[in-house]
C-alpha cells in the first residue's frame, strides 16, 4: 500500500480494519473514581476519555431554575494528549466548544424535569487522542451518566466517519482525518435513532453526505452494542457481589 493510499484494493484501510470496522472499543464502567457519582473509561482505538459525574446536588443560587435541573459540563485535554504537547487551559477556544456541544447534547438526553432546583456536573478529560475524541468524550459521558443513575430518555452514541479514495470510512484515526476529505460527527440516540450531534467541518455533494451519514449510523449500532453489554456486565457484577 502506497503513503497516499488510505484504502487498498483488497478493502483494508492503513490500519488492517475494512471501512465500515469501528477501532477496538473498550470501556469501564463505573470504579474509575471513588469521589464521583458516576464515572467511566472509554478507549476507542489508541484515543483515551474519562468522564466524571457528580450529583444531583442542589444547585448554585445563580444556576436554579424553576422548571428544570442544571447541567453543566468541563473538558480538558492532557498535555500528553497530543502530538503538540501543548498545555490547554479549560478556557482553550477546542474544549469550550466541545463542552458546549457536550452540555447541549445530554440537555436533550437527560430528564432535567425531574430534577428541578437541582445541578449535575460532568467532567471530562481526554488522556489521549488519535482521532475521535468528540465521540470518545459524549460516550463516556453517557455510560458515567448511566453509571451515577442519572435518568436519561435514551443513551448516546458518537462515531466520526469521513470520505476517502471514493468510499465512507467509520471512526477514523489521526491519520486518516490528516489526509484531509471530509469528516463527520455523529451522535444518536441508540433506540430512537434521533440525531442529537451533527458536525461537519467540509462542502460535499448530498450523495456523498448520504453515503458517509449512514456508515456513521451503521457505526454508531456497533458501539451501542459494545457499550450495552459493558453496561450488563457492570449491574450483573455489583448484583453477585451483593
Amino acid at each position: 500500500m502506497s503513503k497516499t493510499e488510505f484504502v487498498s484494493p483488497e478493502g483494508f484501510r492503513i490500519d488492517g480494519r475494512r471501512p465500515s470496522e469501528i477501532r477496538t472499543f473498550r470501556c469501564q464502567v463505573g470504579g474509575v473514581s471513588q469521589n464521583a457519582d458516576g464515572s467511566a473509561y472509554v478507549e476507542m482505538g489508541c484515543t483515551k476519555a474519562l468522564a466524571y459525574v457528580y450529583g444531583p446536588k442542589e444547585a448554585r443560587r445563580g444556576a436554579m431554575k424553576t422548571q428544570c435541573g442544571v447541567l453543566t459540563c468541563e473538558v480538558s485535554l492532557a498535555p500528553f494528549s497530543t502530538a503538540d504537547r501543548r498545555k490547554r487551559s479549560r478556557y482553550d477556544r477546542q474544549t469550550v466548544e466541545l463542552a458546549l456541544t457536550i452540555r447541549q447534547a445530554f440537555e436533550s438526553s437527560i430528564l432535567l424535569e425531574l430534577y428541578q432546583r437541582a445541578q449535575i456536573d460532568m467532567f471530562v478529560h481526554i488522556l489521549e487522542t488519535d482521532g475521535g475524541h468528540k465521540a470518545a468524550a459524549i460516550n463516556a459521558c453517557n455510560l458515567a451518566l448511566i453509571d451515577a443513575g442519572i435518568n436519561i430518555r435514551d443513551s448516546l452514541v458518537a462515531c466520526s466517519a469521513g470520505y476517502i479514495d471514493g468510499r465512507p470510512i467509520v471512526d477514523m484515526n489521526q491519520a486518516e482525518i490528516n489526509a484531509g476529505g471530509v469528516e463527520l460527527l455523529l451522535g444518536v440516540f441508540a433506540r430512537t435513532r434521533k440525531v442529537s450531534v451533527i458536525e461537519m467541518d467540509s462542502k460535499i455533494t448530498p450523495e456523498v453526505f448520504q453515503e458517509t451519514y449512514e456508515a456513521c449510523i451503521a457505526a454508531c449500532r456497533d458501539l451501542y452494542t459494545a457499550m450495552e453489554t459493558a453496561v450488563n456486565d457492570t449491574a450483573l457484577r455489583l448484583v453477585h457481589s451483593k
